[in-house]
């Protein structure tokens, strides 16, 4: 069932951001085309996670513009896509806008929630949950949370909860509306938490960030005094308590997608539209800071699917909105480590003598050519007679003077950005200064005549 979602106004962003495709695709931090779906087709709305325990990532249902059967279960390796052989009848009904989280203490998939299509072609939203152990759908519950769609879950590892948050459907008073519940699976029961979080949502993400031991809620599309309008709040849920922890960071939005990355500790948030504009904007939380990290690389910005593969350190995205036929067929990779440009070493803090050299040392990493930058008082310097390697990661000044004293830093620039350095002193003690008083004047020359009459020379 094709929806189209804020079709007038996004459309011309869609076209301006496939003229950029070439230049998206060399994404700063990673972000590497890797393939498309082959028999699988185009698909947004899936489920899609990552299954630990068989090394693959695990893809379900979806809209699809694909003439074949879109409620197959697909696994990426890494290297290619291959269809599961699961029975036709035992298997989830719903085939889009559900979601799936893999439970890394029962190793099974859980999937819940979405649309289905009966014998005549009419959708309907369920509250089904299925568990997909690598070879066998079974269905565990149809009781607990109200049948839903659009909703966000994400699996807890620490407490080994499934956990769900609003989504669409039919509301305890029989009206259709947002949902502002939560609710946890745990292998066997579903109960309801009630506790005051972050509103009716429908269509916001969640990822568990296992460092900090939190679920982590951001955007949706909110219903605040009757009107609806996407989110740009940061909730963090502990499993007692919602805590909203932010409101500034990505632009606000809904249908963009996050995974967790456990090699460097952080939440990526990828895509997602408002009701004006499309982003393809890439963004990592650490549980303080959101930082936006590069610029993108897939093509689609809405309703994908990001799920971070443990074994190979990879944030793989599949699917979405804004391909060149609408519905993406594409699958791309996200690796934090490829173009991380950090310094290893800083500049130190120099106290020299007038005259003699001084010398500034620094060194970054980074995946990508990184180039340098000398600054003195924020000023960028460049080579002359006296000072060399201004754009290189050592600086040196020879001889050096007193108008050379400051505080010197350098920035170090890869095609994600530019960092700059701590910051380093440069003191010059003048040899003429020969009661170290930090002047020159009179009182070193009676020093000089001192020194001279016992013999110093």
């Amino acid at each position: 069932m094709m929806k189209m979602r804020f079709v007038a106004g996004l459309l011309g962003l869609f076209l301006a951001c496939v003229c950029a495709m070439d230049a998206l695709a060399q994404g700063c931090v990673g972000w590497a085309f890797v393939g498309n779906h082959s028999g699988a087709g185009t698909r947004r709305n899936t489920a899609f996670t990552y299954d630990a325990q068989h090394g693959v990532a695990v893809l379900y249902g979806g809209n699809t513009s694909f003439s074949g059967d879109s409620s197959a279960t697909w696994e990426w390796n890494g290297v290619s896509w291959a269809v599961r052989p699961t029975s036709q009848v035992g298997r989830p009904t719903q085939i889009v806008e559900l979601q799936m989280v893999y439970d890394s203490v029962r190793s099974v998939s859980v999937l819940f929630g979405g649309e289905g299509f009966d014998a005549n072609g009419m959708g309907f939203r369920t509250n089904e949950l299925w568990e997909y152990d690598g070879n066998t759908w079974a269905l565990r519950a149809n009781t607990g949370p109200a049948a839903r769609d659009k909703h966000a879950m994400a699996y807890d590892s620490a407490r080994g909860v499934t956990v769900v948050h609003g989504g669409l459907g039919l509301l305890p008073d029989g009206t259709f509306g947002r949902f502002d519940d939560t609710w946890e699976w745990n292998g066997t029961t579903w109960t309801q938490q009630l506790a005051t979080g972050p509103g009716t949502l429908s269509s916001s993400a969640m990822a568990f960030d296992a460092l900090r031991g939190v679920v982590v809620l951001f955007g949706g599309i909110k219903n605040s005094a009757g009107s609806l309008t996407p989110s740009g709040e940061t909730w963090e849920w502990n499993g007692t308590t919602w805590t909203q922890i932010a409101t500034s960071g990505p632009a606000a939005r809904a249908n963009h997608t996050m995974s967790y990355d456990s090699a460097h500790g952080v939440v990526v948030l990828y895509g997602g539209s408002s009701t004006s504009s499309v982003f393809h904007d890439t963004w990592t939380w650490d549980g303080t800071t959101w930082r936006q990290i590069a610029p993108s690389g897939p093509n689609a910005w809405s309703d994908m699917r990001m799920a971070y593969d443990s074994s190979r350190n990879r944030n793989v995205l599949v699917g979405g909105v804004g391909c060149s036929s609408w519905d993406c067929d594409e699958t791309w990779e996200l690796d934090l480590n490829s173009n991380d440009l950090t310094f290893t070493s800083q500049p130190n803090s120099l106290t020299i003598q007038y005259g003699t050299i001084a010398t500034f040392a620094t060194a970054a990493t980074s995946g990508d050519t990184i180039s340098y930058q000398w600054r003195r008082n924020g000023v960028n310097l460049v080579d002359d007679g006296r000072i060399s390697g201004a754009t290189t990661s050592i600086l040196t000044i020879n001889p050096a003077g007193l108008p050379d004293q400051g505080t010197y830093d350098v920035v170090a620039t890869n095609n994600c950005g530019s960092v700059v350095s701590n910051s380093a002193a440069l003191t010059i003690l003048c040899k003429f200064d020969l009661n170290d008083d930090g002047a020159i004047d009179v009182l070193d020359y009676f020093e000089f005549v001192a020194g001279f009459a016992q013999g110093c020379m």
